[in-house]
Formats: C-alpha cells, structure tokens, sequence
C-alpha cells in the first residue's frame, strides 16, 4: 500500500512539473509574439531627424532589447524544467530529483509574473505613443521586469539545485538591458527645450542640438550592441534545444 502511495505521489509530482514545463513554454510564446510587434514598432518609426525622434528610437530598441533578453531567461527557464521533467519520468533518476510539489507551483507563479511584466512594460507602445511615455513610467516597469526575472531565476535554481550557465549569462543580459532602458529614458527628461536648441555650446560653437544628438547616437550604439548581443544569446539556446532535441529522439 505504501509503495503504491508513493508511486501516486510521484506521479503528481511528475504531473505538476510538466504544468511548469508548459507554463514556461507559454510565457516564452507570449514573450517572443511581443517582441516581434517590438521589432515591427522600430521599423515603423521615422528616420531620426531631431533630438525627440531619436529619443524615440533610442527608447524602443532598448524596451525591444529588454524583452529579448527576458526572452532568453524564459527560454533558459524552461530547458531546465525539460531536463527536470525528463529526469522525472525515469526510474533511475526520478528519485534523486524527488522534489516539493510547491517548487513547480513557485515557478509557475514566477514565469506568469515575469509574463505580466513584459505585458505591463509594452503596453500600448506604438510609433503613435511612444511620445507620451515618460521616464519614471519607464524606469518603473523596466525594474518590475528585471526583479520579475529574478525571482524565475531564483524559482529554477531552487528546483534544480544547479547553476544553469546560460541561465546566468542571459539573467545577467537582463540587468544590462535593464541599465540600458533606465539611460534611455532619462534621455527623455535630458530633452533640449526651444531655447537651448538656439544657444550655441561655448567649445567649438557646437549648438546644442548638435551636441544632444551626439550624446544620443552614442547612446543608441549602445543600445543596439546590447539588443545584438541578446539576439545572439537567443539563438545558442534555441540550437543548443535543437541540438538536444535531435540526440533524444535518437
């Protein structure tokens, strides 16, 4: 009677983890469907001829930026849980990753926040409002983003007792991401008003619209460095999944 209480309770064990393996696998969908209409966002917008349209451009790559890189957690998230579930679903290692059901509800809860985050950060977002945005609304949903993915980090490494490389390596994109997007929307408030724009800088008699547009372009190097480099992260774990993928069903 025992064993076979113990066997239902692996079970629902089991069960619980492949909901968090789901769950995981939603929010990455749900997540990659927000940065593709990022992305459309960034090519929608208008080629920056002024300290506010480059603002603007500077603004959406560095949300895009973000949301890639807490694509790339989610995704690092849910390859562990895979592995986990796998492990489960054999007799040899199903014991040695016996856990607490309440591990696989945690996580579930955490991928669902950083979901709503995301959500929370690019709602509305559009080349028709992107002018309306101000910096302590982005600054605010930028952190929620970051400390959202923090606890999913946290909520995996709880699971799995192991630190996942890649999951490290693409939290840390996140913070990065993070830093970019708060600089960015300070730039906003940095905006020149009509009067500086026609007051000539001392050095060099660059004027300050000149100068604000040159601290601007570096700042969008930047930022398009990062967005790349999320990008590149991105697409090692999807041919490291590949890769997996194809040894399993061999």
């Amino acid at each position: 009677m025992l064993l076979e209480d113990a066997e239902m309770a692996n079970k629902c064990d089991a069960e619980l983890e492949s909901q968090a393996e789901e769950a995981l696998a939603t929010v990455k969908e749900h997540v990659d469907e927000i940065l593709a209409n990022m992305n459309a966002v960034s090519q929608s917008l208008p080629p920056a001829t002024d300290p506010r349209s480059t603002v603007n451009s500077a603004v959406v790559d560095s949300v895009s930026a973000l949301v890639a890189s807490t694509s790339t957690v989610v995704g690092a998230a849910y390859e562990a849980q895979n592995e986990l579930v796998a492990n489960l679903s054999q007799p040899a290692t199903r014991m040695v990753y016996a856990r607490d059901p309440a591990l696989a509800q945690a996580l579930i809860k955490a991928a669902r926040h950083v979901q709503m985050t995301v959500v929370d950060l690019t709602r509305g977002l559009s080349v028709d409002t992107i002018e309306t945005l101000s910096q302590q609304e982005l600054a605010t949903h930028a952190s929620a983003v970051s400390k959202a993915v923090e606890i999913l980090a946290s909520a995996v490494r709880a699971g799995t007792k192991a630190q996942s490389s890649s999951l490290l390596q693409a939290t840390k994109t996140v913070s990065d991401a993070t830093k970019s997007l708060l600089e960015a929307a300070k730039m906003i408030e940095e905006l020149p008003t009509e009067e500086e724009e026609d007051t000539d800088v001392e050095n060099f008699g660059i004027d300050a619209y000149t100068l604000q547009e040159i601290k601007l372009q570096m700042k969008i190097a930047e930022l398009e460095h990062l967005l790349e480099k999320a990008r590149k992260k991105y697409d090692k774990l999807m041919n490291t999944s590949l890769i997996k993928a194809q040894w399993n069903v061999v």
